[in-house]
């Protein structure tokens, strides 16, 4: 466990070394809200080949919790994800992480045409709603934009588009906008 700045990271690794290959039995990271775990192999050559099957949460405010399942493959080059959502948020989570070594940099997205948002707090109205994600970028300076959908008997039929970006220690919204569906 390595803990700074009150930042727990815990990273616990099972398995054997087979010629130029570690297979994983087990491998686990708890970061934040994240819990994820994988097996599979990963190859001990140039940007380390790999192929792991993943089972992830993420523990948002509330009640709710995201999770997921299914692939990461690819290279420490280039990381290709494709995951399917379960719980909270039902949908596919798909993208790529590039440079882990010299400089991450990720493109990702999530279609989430099922949301239950009741989860995140007790007062949010009885809903369907429905998003689209991406996120682009590096840690310092990324991109999140999308779309949010949601159907209520009580205020009508709603859509609300965003773009947020962080520029080292700034984040700017730099769209945000609700409309109502006409009937």
């Amino acid at each position: 466990i390595l803990k700074k700045k009150n930042v727990s990271v815990e990273v616990y690794l099972a398995g054997n070394q087979k010629d130029d290959s570690i297979l994983l039995d087990k491998a686990a990271l708890r970061l934040f809200g994240l819990v994820w775990s994988g097996k599979g192999q990963i190859k001990l050559v140039e940007n380390m080949p790999l192929d792991l099957q993943t089972l992830w949460n993420y523990e948002l405010p509330g009640e709710a919790m995201v999770q997921g399942a299914g692939r990461v493959s690819g290279s420490l080059k280039e990381l290709i994800i494709d995951n399917e959502l379960l719980g909270n948020a039902k949908g596919i989570l798909s993208g790529t992480v590039n440079d882990i070594i010299n400089g991450i940099h990720w493109d990702l997205k999530v279609n989430a045409p099922q949301l239950n948002l009741q989860k995140l707090h007790k007062k949010i109205p009885e809903l369907n709603a429905s998003a689209t994600i991406e996120v682009s970028g590096t840690p310092q300076n990324l991109v999140l934009s999308g779309k949010l959908n949601t159907e209520t008997k009580q205020l009508g039929d709603w859509q609300t588009d965003f773009a947020i970006e962080r520029t080292s220690e700034n984040w700017h919204i730099n769209n945000l906008r609700s409309t109502r569906k006409e009937l």
